[in-house]
This record gives C-alpha cells, structure tokens and sequence, in this order.
C-alpha cells in the first residue's frame, strides 16, 4: 500500500516539484480564509476549492503553448462556469441528475418502440436552471434598486460573486506568473492587497494570515530564483546535487521566518 501510494505521488508529482506547488497553494489560501471573517456564510470549503481548481488550470494554461491574452480569456470563461457551479450552486443536486437519466433510459427505450411519453427527458434539470437562473436575476435586481434608493440590503449574493471571482483571478494569476513567468512577487501582488486591506480593517486572527503569507511569499520568491538557477545550469551542462531545494529552505527558512515574526511584532 505505502509503495503504491509512494508510485502514485511520484506520477502526480509537479515537475517544479511539490514545494513551490504546496507554498502557492498555502499563500493563496490565506485570502478565503479572511474572507470567511467577514462574512461566515460565504462558505469557506466553496472558495479553498475554488482555489485549488484555479492553481490546476493556472499551472495547465502556463505548460501550454497559449498566449496570455488567450490564458486568461479561457481562464476567465471556465472561472465563470465553476463559480456558477460550485459558488452559486445553479446545476440541479445529484438526485435529480440520476432521476433524470433514470427517466432518459426509460425515454429512449418506449420511444424506440413507438411510445412518445411525456414530459421530454431533463424538463425539470431544465426547470430548476431556470428557476435558479430567474432567482439569482431577481436577487440582483432587487440590491440594485435597494442601493439606487439609498436603503440597505442583508442579501450576501454580491459580496459572494464578488469574493469568489477576486480569489479565482487572484489565484489564477499567481499560478501563471509563477509556473510560466517564473515570477513569485509580481504573482502574489494582487492576493496579497487584497490580503491586506481586509487584514488592515479586520485585523485580529487576518494579521495571522497575513504573516502566513508573507511566509511563503518570501519561501517561493527564493524557490523560483532556485529554480530559474537550475534551468540555467542544465543549459550550460553544470552538474548540481538534486536535492538543493531541500537544503535551501532547511537554510533559509528559519531566517525567513524570523524576518516575517520581526516585521508582524513591529
């Protein structure tokens, strides 16, 4: 069991190696984290998930051969399908799918022997998506003319769209510039404001996280200047031990996180 699992991490294993994989994903989620502070039915599990989903299509969209424009047009369609999905939550609930196609077999097997039944197979998947699609419209319109009237609102739907697309393009962000442009700092800018200013208004267990990925900020920027090192020298033929990584961050890591402690006590 301990050798197929060591095979089966060894197959999934990330060709920069699970380090950077694992520093991107921590710092990345130190953002929903807060979020969950200001509002605790945002749902948490929703926007990690969210999270994880944008670092595997980043680092998908980095190992091809598309341009950024093309990266993030696609990475912007596919974040609006999953927010829809996981977020919002506007596809039917699994018993109704597995009705349905229950229903469609049925369908397609009376049909084949003359019998039309009635109603047509996924009417209600198609039901509830509209009636899903008619509410979230609703609700939308209903805190515009709220706001447009000076009143106020307790409907979470805007700050809900709002959070789960600024960590999708956050994270996105990072992923790309990380595995293709090989650039932690420019990468983690965007996350790490937003990080900020809500940790600046929060503060109490939000300036935990904001150490935390000061952390791994600092951990990844000496990670990818390691790697961009590496890369040079396969290129000039310099033999190197494999295991750098390892003894860089037994190295620097207690510094890092002496510098981070310092900072966050000041």
């Amino acid at each position: 069991m301990v050798s197929l699992l060591e095979r089966l991490l060894e197959r999934l294993r990330p060709r920069e190696g699970w380090g950077l994989l694992l520093f991107t994903l921590v710092a990345l989620f130190c953002t929903p984290a807060v979020l969950m502070q200001v509002d605790q039915d945002l749902g948490g599990t929703n926007l990690m998930i969210l999270t994880v989903i944008a670092v595997i299509v980043g680092l998908w969209l980095a190992r091809s051969r598309l341009s950024a424009r093309a990266a993030a047009l696609g990475g912007g369609l596919v974040g609006i399908v999953l927010v829809a999905v996981i977020v919002v939550r506007i596809l039917p609930p699994p018993s109704l799918l597995w009705q349905e196609m229950s229903y469609a077999a049925s369908w397609i097997g009376q049909r084949w022997e003359g019998v039309v039944a009635e109603p047509l197979p996924f009417a209600a998947t198609l039901g509830y998506l509209w009636r899903r699609l008619v509410d979230i419209g609703w609700r939308l319109w209903w805190l515009r003319q709220s706001v447009a009237s000076g009143g106020t609102t307790q409907d979470p739907i805007l700050f809900l769209l709002l959070s789960s697309a600024v960590v999708w393009a956050t994270a996105l962000f990072a992923a790309w510039q990380i595995f293709r442009k090989r650039n932690a700092l420019v990468g983690l800018i965007p996350s790490g404001l937003c990080l900020a200013i809500l940790a600046f208004f929060l503060g109490g267990l939000a300036v935990f996280y904001v150490v935390a990925f000061l952390f791994c900020t600092l951990c990844l920027l000496a990670i990818c200047h390691l790697w961009f090192r590496q890369e040079e020298w396969d290129r000039a033929g310099i033999d190197y031990p494999g295991d750098m990584g390892l003894d860089l961050f037994l190295s620097l890591g207690p510094w890092i996180a002496a510098l981070v402690l310092l900072a966050a006590f000041f």
